[in-house]
């Protein structure tokens, strides 16, 4: 037992009784994360009973991250998450499950199986921006959560989503809307009351599952190996011993994680990234010029990532200002000391790369989008943990390497052609759900080049 005299009181601004700071953390929480991290590299908030601690310092993640992480298991929005959406996959299981499923996956993300899937990514993104006009009006937002919803589908499915993007769309901002449950007291049981978010989130599970069922029972009709991932977890339950008939809804968990996390994050990327390209024309007109250099007139291949060195820095310093996966939560499961204070047993842990990513101490003017900052060099000088948008440790994501592919690849294609530009009037304003989204989409005028 850690002697509580001994230990520092974790600061942190004052809240309402039995509200705590739930008023603050439901009008900006953002903004709000930002204002708890100047209370110190601990501090803390609370709403209702919870008691969450802010980490804000890359020598403390790297703790929590790293060296102490059996210490801790998913907080309570994740099991929220896993239990109605998306199952025991490989972003909510624990422990020796946890270990297992990775490893089952593990040989779908490896170097050369990634690799594979450039042409899919290159060619997608050629034929989805072949329709745009000169001109037209689009919410890049939708166009890309429909562009990396195809790449998913058929790299790691070998599905056409063809006329269900839509639907899939739709499906996923339903689903979204379990932030606002998790948020609420007794949230589990608040998932069995007729609200209007807990409706909308079970009918976007419905289409989803529907979905994917479809496509789980077209492979175990199938038994020939079409080298997806899909093929791969069921050929490894085979030689398990376990009949995939009678694992469906493993297979289920499965492939929905990685469908939603495989194109939901990166999809948000991309859309942050050309708002951020459509403010900043310097940056824009050095990634221009670089896309035509490289690619030319011909599809990109994989073999360009190593040439489009700014492409790559324009997509990290993107995902440091609106990184998709914005906050990091941890349920602590013994008495804890970290930075010289006791984080108690059941209370939550958050490590917010939105807040991290925007410290001064880490990034001169924090809020300008340089991409310079990733030149060869610039990184290392800086506290490794001081940018974490994929995790670290054992819950690093295991499909990084294919999103900066995916990525760069995107990018690159589509800026060699298009040009795009915020909407003349639109309000762009963050959603921080699930992942971080643009709140009313992200409104832009497509123009040549």
């Amino acid at each position: 037992m850690i002697p509580s005299t001994a230990l520092k009181p974790i600061p942190g601004p004052a809240g309402l009784p039995f509200l705590g700071n739930l008023l603050d953390v439901e009008s900006d929480i953002l903004a709000f994360l930002q204002k708890v991290a100047t209370y110190g590299d601990v501090a803390k908030l609370t709403f209702f009973n919870r008691q969450i601690t802010l980490v804000n310092h890359p020598d403390l993640i790297q703790q929590v991250l790293i060296k102490d992480n059996e210490v801790f298991e998913k907080d309570a929005g994740s099991k929220l998450l896993a239990k109605y959406v998306l199952g025991k996959g490989l972003l909510t299981s624990e422990g020796e499950e946890h270990k297992k499923m990775r490893k089952i996956s593990s040989p779908a993300f490896n170097r050369q199986r990634i690799l594979s899937y450039g042409k899919i990514m290159a060619e997608a993104t050629e034929h989805h921006a072949s329709k745009w006009r000169d001109g037209a009006r689009i919410d890049m937002h939708r166009e890309m959560m429909a562009l990396t919803s195809a790449i998913v589908a058929k790299a790691l499915f070998n599905m056409d989503v063809g006329e269900k993007v839509d639907a899939i769309g739709e499906a996923l901002e339903k689903v979204m809307r379990i932030v606002e449950v998790i948020r609420l007291p007794l949230s589990d049981l608040s998932m069995a009351l007729p609200l209007p978010p807990t409706l909308a989130i079970k009918s976007g599970i419905a289409t989803l599952d529907k979905i994917i069922y479809e496509t789980i029972d077209e492979h175990l009709a199938d038994s020939e190996d079409r080298g997806d991932l899909l093929s791969m977890l069921i050929a490894a339950r085979r030689e398990a011993g376990d009949d995939p008939t009678t694992v469906r809804k493993q297979l289920r968990d499965e492939a929905m994680t990685l469908f939603l996390a495989g194109h939901e994050t990166t999809a948000n990327a991309l859309t942050w990234t050309f708002y951020l390209l459509s403010q900043n024309a310097d940056a824009y007109n050095l990634l221009v010029e670089e896309a035509k250099r490289v690619l030319g007139d011909r599809t990109a291949t994989t073999d360009d990532i190593a040439s489009l060195t700014y492409t790559r820095q324009v997509v990290a310093e993107s995902m440091r200002l609106y990184p998709p996966a914005w906050v990091i939560g941890r349920t602590v499961m013994r008495d804890y000391e970290l930075g010289g204070h006791l984080i108690p047993k059941g209370s939550e842990l958050w490590l917010s790369q939105y807040v991290t990513h925007r410290d001064a101490r880490w990034f001169e003017n924090p809020t300008e989008f340089h991409p310079e900052r990733w030149a060869e060099g610039e990184a290392e000088k800086r506290p490794k943990f001081s940018y974490f948008p994929f995790s670290a440790g054992l819950r690093n994501c295991i499909g990084e390497q294919f999103a900066w592919q995916e990525a760069i690849l995107i990018l690159s294609t589509i800026s060699r052609s298009w040009r795009l530009s915020l909407s003349s009037g639109f309000k762009v304003e963050p959603l921080p759900q699930v992942t971080l989204r643009p709140k009313e989409g992200m409104k832009m005028v497509v123009s040549s080049a």
